[in-house]
């Protein structure tokens, strides 16, 4: 299954929304009901510290995988945020 360019967004700023506690996130939404995971972004910037970044890796997964989890992060992204 291939992918369409079309139906991807990339953004300038790819964040979580101003406020957003990424870490918290995932350890009470992410984990326990999706059973994904990412490296919140806080880490990555240690002077200013952004609580709404977050890394995510798919390099080792196939490309179903991918769709499936970012499909999981979609859906409880729109259920957090509203």
């Amino acid at each position: 299954m291939m992918l369409d360019p079309g139906d991807v967004v990339i953004t300038e700023d790819p964040t979580f929304p101003a406020g957003f506690d990424a870490a918290r996130f995932m350890a009470e939404t992410m984990l326990p009901r999706a059973r994904l995971a990412y490296v919140p972004g806080e880490s990555f910037f240690p002077v200013a510290g952004h609580a709404n970044h977050a890394r995510i890796s798919y390099s080792t997964q196939d490309e179903a995988t991918i769709v499936h989890g970012m499909t999981l992060l979609g859906g409880l992204l729109t259920e957090a945020l509203g």
